[in-house]
């Protein structure tokens, strides 16, 4: 029993002491007295037990809506408890260890295993040592399977034959057919006999008490005898690194300790039997497929593999970490790149241990070998997790042809000027057929090695090449080595640092391109071909911004323009008075076509970004659109339209624009589009998006809000979490135009705005103008690594960028002449104009005096800026005392008054032909969106940290404040990752 009287059992240990360590050294039940101690009725226990807010290891009952999905949040609920609190004793590891390496992960089958490998110049001895206790530790040996079969009176739920085992034991010994094992873990004497019978003799089994009958109730066994029997199997389960389970407590459990080990790498495969999986499409079948993955992406690569359908074909091995770097061979021999960089190191040797594996226990001849940040890249993104498949079987078909050694899937920063294609994929005759101009290329220097394939052959030669380690595997894989590497251009897959943020050389947390020249010149064609470019670079400075407008508005003209007439004519749609006339019909649904948009306020950008999400949302499934209310820390008295044009006004607007355009053809259109659309919505997400008695805090508090907001996270899901028309245009194109339309100024605040204007002194119209963002106030109060952003006393940067900006697009040329104003006293003299958004005097005054500009000694003296700001805008005071936030709460500042001057100054930046700014800022992501709605083109921008993001509500920006101090990295309050 659990619960033993004092009285009685003073003496000897409680069933919890004989297995497990206490759960605190502070507190002991033997202190205790009998009458403070309660004790719960039978109907509180099961209660607890049913209530589906408690942790189920398996579908306890009906209410336990089962699905991979619900089994990973029992899991995330279990394991920071199984962390703190359940500590099994050391003496059953001990023996649960003794077990593991005497018939699982023994010396003799390590032996034989090595001996059979192709590399028989080292001795078995010396490489096992060579690879240290990464491979020693039990659960390192890959060829080791666990099963556990829970047969006897199984009820709860059904029981699973131990035939359906079978496809996935034979998977695995396909993969793994030297010298593997399989340890079979059951109550059942019956399902021992059925899998020794079929995979003898592979299959290991501990003597232990099984029945016809469970023998959990037969008392004529000993009852401790029985539980360290279970738990045994349990620890033995959690040890092994690959793991077949069905519904069960006990496996489940051995999930849980494995997870919560900082010892033990997470499973290499774990799949649950009784799980509906969608199989997929099957990765050719001559390829083994692996991912080097840190444990805390693990999330992201399981959602990748699951969306491809290849979760039960991949082996997922852990990332070597920088702390055991000593137990690997290296050399910093020849002026290589490891000065200091243990990550680089650790990077090496995750991938020393992948092309081991391959070599030495995959019967394949192919690998497939992926870091735990790849991502499609555009043209791929919108159906590669569909199509992959049969490509990979194209690109071993084209091997055929040209027979490489290493092929790359997502190279970087290569020379491709140098390039020489020497195979065309759109081939058909010849059995291929890519997207596109998809072609290979032999090239110089095709970085990065996130994505790549690799021969057996290959294999042997990287393992010889990197002992000892010398360089990153990037150097070897593509460029010092006798193999033939190949590229395909353009690459599939990009490295998704806007939600890894792997900084693993130390180079910007920008995204790296495919070609190094279209970093430096050629970034006008990005937004040609990739409408969500801005999300992977934090700079865009086309050649010449006068062309590429032009550019923009011939060759890309249609689709911007398309992306246009398609938002704003759904949402004049279902804003309008007449929606839902046309999307309610009581006979064919029951569900209200009409939501109400409530604000989320934090800061002001913030609270504007917060209704982009629900208004997709209502495009997505075809809700009608009211409000937006909540509109109260911006104590406007007419709230959301006392500064903005309401939402059902923007159908008079828009086809009074558009005046070819129909709105009852469109009407007819969208009602067939949404015809049961919103019959499909099981996403909760209506009620969770529009509580309207939950204050701000309380929404983000509520759980299930932010999986809402998970839901539609392009960093997770790209542009598919979009209507399906709106997805050829990208998130950034629709989140501009959402936008656009939420903040067209009424005519009182247009009435301001023109004030502002020209109080500010702005240039006559067409004359070019810099928008430029510095954040000072409240910012410079946070902690660094707080919101991802930093304040900085010094405008050296600001100079530096607007420096580049005007020496690129607004310098006068020799013999041109153009519209700028000149400096009457000196005909070579350009005057730019600068229009200055901060919340700080002394930067206007600072900016004016010129103060930091002389520090750079690269100042173009033939330029001259002329900065415009708005005086009559309040700026500092109790800013730089506490936060906005708190000060709108505590009545420090005017909610209203601060609501209408930071629409001016976003609007006035807007207005600006160039951005200079902080896109880890709210305001200055609104502007550009609000630039690039205006223009109907991508204008230039200098972000002086990151790139441009929208992801409202999640935390999937990395925080780049995290540079500045190293030290934090293991700091728990710490976020790796912050709100965008």
């Amino acid at each position: 029993p659990c619960y033993k009287s004092q009285r009685d059992f003073l003496n000897e240990p409680d069933f919890w002491e004989k297995y497990f360590d206490p759960l605190s050294s502070q507190v002991n039940w033997r202190t205790i007295d009998i009458k403070d101690v309660w004790e719960f009725s039978q109907d509180s226990i099961l209660t607890i037990y049913y209530d589906t807010k408690s942790v189920h290891s398996y579908p306890y009952s009906d209410r336990d809506h089962y699905s991979k999905t619900w089994q990973n949040v029992q899991r995330e609920r279990a394991l920071p408890i199984v962390s703190k609190y359940i500590r099994v004793k050391e003496s059953f590891w001990k023996q649960a260890r003794t077990f593991y390496e005497a018939h699982l992960n023994n010396e003799t089958d390590f032996r034989k295993f090595r001996n059979s490998t192709r590399n028989p110049s080292k001795s078995p001895r010396n490489l096992r040592k060579s690879l240290g206790n990464f491979q020693e530790t039990p659960g390192n040996f890959q060829n080791v399977l666990a099963v556990h079969m829970r047969g006897t009176d199984k009820f709860v739920t059904e029981k699973v034959d131990p035939g359906e085992y079978e496809d996935e034991i034979e998977e695995f010994l396909y993969a793994y057919p030297k010298y593997s094992k399989i340890f079979l873990a059951t109550d059942d004497s019956s399902y021992v006999k059925h899998i020794r019978d079929r995979f003898s003799p592979h299959v290991v089994v501990r003597n232990v008490t099984r029945e016809a009958g469970n023998v959990l109730y037969n008392d004529s066994f000993d009852r401790d005898l029985k539980s360290q029997e279970v738990l045994l199997d349990a620890l033995i389960l959690a040890l092994s690194p690959r793991l077949i389970k069905c519904h069960s407590g006990v496996s489940e459990f051995s999930v849980y300790l494995r997870e919560a080990s900082e010892e033990l790498p997470s499973y290499t495969y774990l799949r649950d039997i009784q799980i509906e999986e969608d199989d997929g499409v099957r990765p050719a079948k001559d390829v083994s497929i692996y991912v080097v993955c840190m444990r805390n992406r693990r999330k992201y690569v399981n959602s990748m593999l699951d969306r491809l359908g290849w979760s039960r074909y991949v082996t997922i091995v852990d990332a070597i970490s920088k702390k055991h770097i000593s137990n690997f061979s290296y050399t910093l021999q020849d002026g290589e790149n490891f000065d200091g960089n243990t990550s680089g190191i650790a990077c090496a040797a995750s991938h020393r241990e992948v092309w081991r594996m391959f070599e030495s226990g995959s019967s394949h001849p192919y690998a497939l070998i992926f870091e735990d940040d790849f991502a499609f890249d555009h043209p791929y993104s919108d159906n590669g997790f569909q199509l992959f498949p049969q490509w990979l079987e194209m690109l071993l078909k084209a091997r055929e042809y040209e027979p490489w050694d290493i092929l790359n899937l997502g190279r970087c920063m290569d020379e491709c000027s140098g390039q020489t294609m020497v195979l065309s994929l759109n081939q058909p005759e010849m059995g291929l057929k890519f997207l596109g101009n998809a072609s290979l290329v032999e090239s110089p220097e095709a970085y990065c090695a996130h994505a790549y394939m690799i021969t057996q052959a290959a294999a042997r030669t990287l393992l010889s090449l990197s002992d000892p380690i010398r360089m990153l595997p990037d150097d070897l894989l593509f460029e010092k080595n006798p193999l033939n590497h190949l590229s395909v251009t353009p690459r599939i897959f990009r490295q998704a640092k806007e939600i890894t943020g792997s900084t693993l050389q130390q180079e910007p947390m920008t995204q790296m391109s495919e070609c190094e020249e279209t970093v430096n010149s050629s970034i006008a064609n990005i937004s040609v071909t990739d409408p969500d470019f801005v999300h992977a670079t934090n700079v865009y400075t086309p050649e010449n911004f006068t062309s590429v407008r032009k550019i923009e508005k011939n060759r890309e003209k249609n689709r911007i323009y398309s992306a246009r007439i398609e938002v704003l004519s759904r949402l004049a749609f279902l804003t309008s008075h007449e929606c839902p006339k046309w999307l309610f019909d009581e006979e064919e649904s029951e569900v209200n076509p009409v939501i109400t948009l409530r604000v989320v306020e934090w800061g002001f950008g913030a609270t504007v970004h917060s209704l982009v999400k629900p208004i997709i949302h209502a495009m997505r499934y075809g809700y009608c659109i009211q409000g937006p209310i909540r509109f109260e820390k911006y104590n406007c008295s007419e709230g959301w339209e006392e500064l903005f044009r309401p939402l059902n006004a923007l159908k008079p607007e828009f086809f009074s624009k558009y005046k070819s355009l129909d709105f009852a053809q469109i009407a007819s259109k969208l009602a067939k589009e949404y015809k049961g659309a919103r019959e499909d919505d099981h996403t909760g997400c209506v009620d969770a998006m529009y509580m309207m008695d939950l204050s701000t805090v309380e929404m983000f508090g509520y759980s299930e809000y932010r999986r809402c907001m998970d839901l539609y996270s392009f960093p997770k899901y790209g542009a598919s979490l979009l209507p399906k028309p709106l997805q050829e245009f990208g998130m950034f194109q629709v989140v501009s135009f959402i936008l656009h339309a939420l903040m067209r100024p009424n005519k009182d605040l247009r009435r301001h705005i023109n004030t502002a204007k020209r109080e500010a002194l702005w240039p006559k119209k067409g004359t070019p103008v810099i928008g430029l963002h510095i954040r000072r106030g409240d910012s410079c109060l946070e902690a660094p690594w707080a919101l991802g952003r930093l304040c900085e006393d010094g405008l050296g940067e600001y100079w530096q960028a607007m420096d580049l900006l005007a020496e690129k697009y607004l310098k006068i040329k020799k013999n041109h002449t153009n519209h700028l104003k000149l400096d009457p006293k000196d005909t070579n003299m350009t005057r730019v104009h600068v229009y200055v958004a901060t919340d700080s005097e002394q930067v206007i005054k600072s900016l004016a005096a010129g103060e930091g500009r002389e520090e750079l000694n690269k100042t173009s003296k033939s330029i001259e800026f002329q900065f415009h700001a708005v005086k009559t805008l309040d700026r500092d005071g109790v800013r730089n005392k506490m936060s906005v936030d708190d000060a709108l709460i505590d009545g420090e500042l005017d909610g209203c008054l601060e609501a209408r001057q930071a629409s001016i100054d976003t609007i006035l930046l807007s207005k600006a032909d160039i951005l200079i700014g902080k896109f880890s800022g709210n305001m200055d992501r609104l502007a550009y969106s609000l630039q690039f709605a205006r223009l109907g083109a991508y204008p230039p921008y200098i972000s002086l940290d990151n790139s441009w993001c929208y992801d409202f509500g999640v935390q999937s920006r990395p925080n780049l404040a995290l540079e500045v101090d190293p030290s934090t990295e293991d700091d728990p309050h710490v976020q790796r990752f912050v709100f965008c």
